[in-house]
């Protein structure tokens, strides 16, 4: 019965601790570090749940957080995640490669509203999905290098550079929604692609291009 117990005790410890929590929706298991107040008791609870033996996990999210303002390189440690998404957190500013054991996981990705300028370089080779938007966010090449199998991107409120998407052999769909100011002055080549299953590119509110393969100039 003590051993029962102390179990018992480890797990609800484990389960809500440090400004995060592990909740059950639809089924699927959910780290919810929302209320951490610093990124130091992320680590804090990804380290527990590591020492728990709860290291797959279906979704991680960081939503309204006004605090956090980085996200450190190897965050998730042992921690593995299907879906990542943090959103709305207007203090964030520095973000490395923070996924972890994850980077061997992680199909869907979800970063909007943050101060980060660019779309986050991570070691992603399994993401499929990303959907990125905030102020004028930079979409550079070299960002998706680790991330050549993505499918379907939707980009907000993005800055586009040359041959961003080139080495996106798998895309399937990009959608950008809500363009940058300048995004109608791109030079010829930008929209540029290397994917032979390209079926929709829809810009500006239902602007679609239907193509095969090759560029939007």
């Amino acid at each position: 019965m003590k051993l029962f117990l102390s179990i018992l005790i480890l797990w609800v410890g484990v389960a809500s601790t440090f400004g995060c929590s592990t909740l059950t929706e639809d089924s699927e298991s959910v780290v919810d570090c929302s209320n951490a107040t610093d990124i130091s008791e992320v680590v804090a609870y990804m380290e527990e749940l590591a020492a728990s033996w709860s290291v797959f996990h279906n979704r991680f999210r960081i939503l309204n957080n006004p605090n956090i303002t980085s996200l450190v390189d190897g965050l998730f440690g042992e921690v593995q995640f299907l879906t990542v998404e943090i959103s709305r957190c207007p203090a964030l500013s520095d973000v490395g490669d923070f996924l972890g054991a994850s980077s061997n996981t992680l199909t869907n990705l979800i970063f909007t509203e943050t101060s980060y300028p660019y779309i986050p370089a991570l070691d992603a080779p399994g993401l499929l999905n990303l959907e990125v938007s905030g102020t004028n966010v930079l979409v550079q090449r070299s960002a998706f290098s680790k991330m050549k199998n993505i499918e379907v991107a939707v980009l907000n409120s993005v800055v586009i550079e040359p041959f961003a998407f080139f080495d996106l052999e798998n895309l399937r769909s990009l959608v950008i929604p809500f363009p940058s100011s300048n995004f109608m002055n791109l030079t010829a080549g930008t929209l540029n692609f290397n994917s032979q299953h390209l079926q929709v590119v829809d810009i500006v509110n239902g602007a679609f291009f239907f193509i095969e393969y090759g560029s939007i100039e």
